[in-house]
């Protein structure tokens, strides 16, 4: 008799509706502790009091409180004491009942939501919809981000089938997408690496927790045109799981597992 697994569709909406329909908190990889001080170092050597934040893949993780934590500090003694009022936060993801988890956990955690306390914006989107993307974050942000966080949103994407790009308007953002692309098929985390240049700030990070050592060996590729937009500036190896102890008092070995951590670059538009 032949068993067949069924593998669940990671890029499917219809999987992540379900999801969270009844998952109200869970960490995907790792706590957000793993990726947190990378995200600080970032904003503090940024320096900036008008921080502008994506938060891909909010998901039903307690990363998008945190990184309010970080950026409006008053309800944090370790928070980042440069940021003002004008930083902005925009957490988003693919599944309404995900975003809803979101703002009922920030509630909770904070006795609102976004009031009093700058700018923190929960959207519904599909990274590989430009439009209606670029559409959510003129609304919400109304400038380029600063630094892109995400915890496996990348992993997920990358599960589907390849997509076409655009369209743009000629020259939108900065990016320059000769015609002859908008015909090829790319993988969905070429298309969405090109999306995301489009609404950063040139010099801006873009931080990912990811199972794959190779996830972003695309942008190392100089015939991809992200390649031109995006640098791999630091990837730290993070252990998970381990020897654990048994019921019986035996050390049960498990094999390693590494995660890894990407800081990547906005390249300046010139090299584009």
């Amino acid at each position: 008799m032949s068993c067949v697994v069924k593998v669940a569709d990671f890029s499917s909406r219809s999987y992540w509706d379900n999801r969270f329909a009844s998952e109200y908190a869970f960490e995907w990889l790792q706590p957000s502790s793993t990726i947190l001080p990378t995200v600080k170092a970032e904003v503090q050597a940024q320096h900036r009091d008008d921080m502008a934040m994506l938060h891909l893949g909010s998901g039903s993780s307690d990363l998008s409180n945190h990184l309010r934590h970080l950026l409006f500090p008053e309800h944090n003694q370790d928070g980042c004491r440069n940021i003002s009022s004008s930083a902005v936060i925009l957490n988003v993801d693919f599944a309404a009942a995900a975003i809803e988890t979101g703002r009922r956990r920030e509630r909770e955690e904070f006795g609102d939501a976004r009031n009093g306390i700058g700018n923190m914006h929960w959207e519904v989107v599909d990274l590989l919809d430009w439009a209606s993307f670029k559409r959510s974050c003129d609304e919400h942000c109304g400038r380029q981000f600063n630094l892109i966080v995400e915890k496996s949103c990348t992993d997920a994407l990358a599960c589907g089938a390849d997509v076409q790009l655009g369209p743009f308007s000629e020259d939108e953002r900065g990016i320059h997408i000769s015609r002859d692309l908008y015909s090829r098929p790319f993988a969905p985390e070429v298309a969405v690496s090109i999306y995301l240049a489009a609404v950063t700030q040139p010099g801006g990070a873009w931080i990912a927790l990811s199972y794959s050592a190779e996830r972003f060996d695309f942008l190392r590729d100089a015939k991809q045109p992200a390649a031109a937009m995006w640098s791999i500036e630091q990837i730290q190896k993070v252990l998970a799981g381990g020897n654990v102890e048994g019921g019986d008092g035996r050390t049960v070995y498990r094999p390693e597992i590494v995660h890894f951590v990407y800081t990547i670059r906005r390249m300046p538009r010139k090299e584009e």
